[in-house]
């Protein structure tokens, strides 16, 4: 007769799977920190206008620059994202620790 066989043990250590609440919490986090960090260059783009003494050619340039590098570092990322879905938790922290020391 056939013994029942656990399936953790047939799965084993390397399949791993972060928990649904961790990703889920990960990701409105990480997509809130992207909205906040994108929005608030708004809201210092005066202080840097005034404070560089710029026209207003060159603060929209500014802000033009680091849309457009945005832009190529998110597609970037969601490329390498989809190459490595097994390791979206790593680079989600990853991201975000780059927001955070800026």
């Amino acid at each position: 007769m056939a013994e029942a066989v656990d399936p953790q043990t047939i799965i084993g250590p390397e399949y791993n799977r972060t928990k649904d609440s961790v990703m889920a919490t990960s990701l409105i986090g990480a997509h809130t920190l992207e909205h906040m960090y994108g929005r608030a260059f708004l809201v210092l783009i005066p202080q840097i206008y005034v404070a560089l003494g710029l026209v207003p050619i060159q603060a929209g340039l500014l802000d033009a620059v680091r849309q457009l590098s945005g832009g190529a570092t998110s597609m970037t990322g969601g490329f390498f994202v989809d190459m490595f879905q097994h390791r979206r938790a790593h680079i989600l922290a990853f991201s975000m620790s780059l927001i955070a020391i800026g």
